[in-house]
């Protein structure tokens, strides 16, 4: 509210829903209604907390006639996809998503809707709205550093990092044995002769991926790194630490927090009953998603 009153934002419908364990069902109130302008009408989801958020963030949508979602978080797992069914029935033309698994999504969309009313979908790289917080640490901390793509899937916007830091890009294969993780690095002798070689002072490592869930990845990168030297200080970049799974990721929490100097994170899900720790810093992506949400606004207009 206050960065909206800031910048002379007019909004329009505030609405608030809230859900229990035990509720399977939503409901809206009698005072929500259609825009007037439902074209230049755009609807931001800022916190997930729940699956049945972004159910219900949906069925409000296709209430108020939005053209464009931004929804940082839409599941894309089987049991959730639900989500993207009722896309199928949804009256937007677009659809924002943060550094996940766009290409799933698109799928699902695809299976849901009908081609002349499929909404297009967009993916919005962790780069921007983690900028700040790594040049933050670039200025401070960092010093001799690499970046490292647990696997391939993370390769694309882990070389973003890359770029803007002019560093190294490392990229490993994960491989999943049961409910174990492995991560290796490919040509690692060939890397250890040259990215460790002639060199006694602390390399630093940033991991970067999409999202934490039990944070095993984490730990399994990690490992492939200090087989290649111990000498190494490490920082993790991840968009979406999820709420479902973060009582797991609790059991691993306190063994990467051991080994990280710092652990960087969106709000996109609530991490306050989660982790607490000086090592955990917490990007707010409101404002961001306001902005981007405006200047698509403007664009459509």
């Amino acid at each position: 509210m206050g960065f909206c009153c800031e910048h002379g934002i007019s909004i329009t419908h505030i609405a608030y829903n809230q859900f229990s364990d035990n509720e399977t069902d939503y409901t809206l109130s009698s005072k929500v209604c259609r825009t007037d302008n439902p074209l230049n009408s755009v609807l931001i989801q800022l916190h997930h907390d729940a699956n049945c958020d972004t159910v219900n963030m949906l069925v409000l949508a296709d209430l108020l006639q939005v053209r464009t979602i931004f929804s940082p978080y839409l599941p894309y797992a089987r049991d959730e996809r639900v989500a993207s069914i009722l896309l199928g029935k949804n009256s937007c033309n677009e659809i924002f998503v943060c550094d996940i698994h766009k290409q799933i999504i698109d799928h699902d969309v695809a299976c849901a809707c009908a081609d002349s009313k499929r909404p297009s979908v967009f993916n919005i790289n962790s780069i921007e709205y983690f900028k700040d917080a790594l040049m933050d640490l670039k200025n401070s901390v960092l010093d001799d550093v690499f970046v490292f793509a647990p696997d391939e899937g993370a390769q694309s916007r882990a070389s973003l990092f890359a770029e803007l830091l002019r560093a190294e890009l490392l990229v490993g294969q994960k491989k999943r044995h049961g409910s174990e993780i492995v991560v290796s690095i490919p040509g690692e002798f060939k890397i250890k002769n040259t990215l460790f070689a002639g060199t006694s002072s602390k390399k630093q490592c940033m991991i970067v991926d999409d999202m934490i869930s039990s944070g095993k990845t984490i730990l399994a990168a990690i490992e492939a790194i200090n087989a290649l030297s111990s000498n190494v200080e490490f920082f993790v970049f991840a968009t979406h630490l999820l709420k479902e799974s973060q009582t797991i990721f609790r059991d691993n929490s306190e063994k990467i927090l051991e080994k990280v100097g710092k652990l960087i994170t969106t709000n996109i899900h609530p991490t306050r009953d989660s982790i607490s720790s000086g090592k955990v810093i917490v990007v707010d992506v409101a404002e961001f998603l306001i902005k981007k949400a405006l200047a698509r606004q403007a664009s459509n207009i």
